[in-house]
């Protein structure tokens, strides 16, 4: 049986409405997934002072669609090694994690609520202070070109070209050692 003219128009058509519904769909699912990102956060609890002394470090991040936060010890002697010592789910990711001065605990900013995590990640009812919040980030400018970050010390910290810098915090007293908080993920620097 031969196919009219009308008949293989409509066949095209049908063919071309088809192909655009599935286009349309996976563009529509990937702007989904794009904003179902939340920016890794951290905060420094304690500085190492030597290889033996570790820092401890509150890192927030988004995984397998949980916002996850965690306190973690900073091995040295073992390659940067993280391990977890708590971890706690959120109910909301964090715009902000702030150390306490005594580097007990950490604040948690989410909307316009800060809420208090011991280390062990118990919320305890504190009243936020601004004497008793530490600002534990690294001043830095990025220079795109190059895909570096320069801090104020003159260093510079190279970067893959599709990473862009959120913070920078000193994980030892020196400041040899940096932790970096980019789009991607979270990276260590160290400036021996």
């Amino acid at each position: 049986m031969k196919e009219t003219l009308k008949e293989k128009r409509i066949r095209f058509m049908l063919i071309g409405f088809f192909v655009l519904i599935t286009v349309s769909a996976f563009f529509i699912r990937q702007e989904k997934v794009q904003l179902e990102w939340h920016a890794p956060r951290a905060a420094v609890l304690h500085e190492s002072i030597d290889e033996q002394d570790h820092a401890i470090v509150a890192l927030y991040e988004y995984k397998e669609k949980q916002h996850v936060l965690g306190i973690y010890e900073m091995d040295r002697t073992n390659q940067y090694k993280f391990n977890a010592i708590t971890v706690l789910s959120l109910d909301k990711s964090p715009d902000e994690l702030r150390p306490d001065k005594k580097g007990m605990g950490v604040w948690v900013l989410a909307g316009d609520k800060w809420s208090y995590y011991t280390k062990q990640l118990e919320l305890k009812k504190k009243a936020l202070k601004a004497e008793n919040v530490v600002n534990d980030k690294e001043p830095f400018v990025f220079d795109q070109n190059n895909s570096a970050i320069i801090l104020k010390s003159g260093q510079s910290i190279a970067l893959s070209e599709k990473e862009h810098p959120i913070e920078v915090h000193a994980l030892s007293a020196d400041s040899s050692l940096l932790l970096i908080v980019t789009d991607e993920g979270i990276k260590i620097a160290a400036n021996n």
